[in-house]
């Protein structure tokens, strides 16, 4: 890609293929989302907590939601939607200061929304 072509444009933007690319560049760390999501003044107080992205399964919508402090508590959260015949959703943990801690990751085998790549969609177009 040139300079003068944007990533999230038009009709690029509506693949899988795209979606799972920019998200597995912020899952990898190739963009930070300590600079992006993420102010760079949080560094203590309430909002220097665990989060997730996820993408609900059924209505296609992406939400942030705070999991608190303790990464046993937001570990839990995270599977409660993530795994199991009842998951609801996919996506990613992270913590404010920048660390991306989980990925969930599908029972599919076959086809783009297999592994991780239904969690990249989901941080991707969380960034749209």
């Amino acid at each position: 890609m040139g300079n003068d072509t944007a990533l999230l444009s038009t009709s690029t933007w509506k693949s899988d293929e795209t979606k799972v690319m920019l998200g597995f560049a912020v899952v990898k760390k190739y963009i930070k989302i300590r600079h992006t999501i993420i102010s760079d003044k949080i560094n203590r107080g309430p909002d220097y907590q665990y989060y997730m992205l996820v993408k609900d399964r059924k209505t296609k919508l992406v939400k942030q939601v705070a999991l608190g402090e303790k990464g046993g508590v937001a570990t839990e959260k995270f599977n409660a939607v993530t795994r199991g015949e009842k998951a609801t959703s996919d996506g990613i943990v992270f913590h404010a200061n920048g660390n991306i801690y989980m990925v969930s990751k599908s029972s599919k085998q076959d086809g783009i929304h297999r592994g991780e790549n239904d969690a990249y969609i989901a941080v991707a177009e969380y960034y749209r």
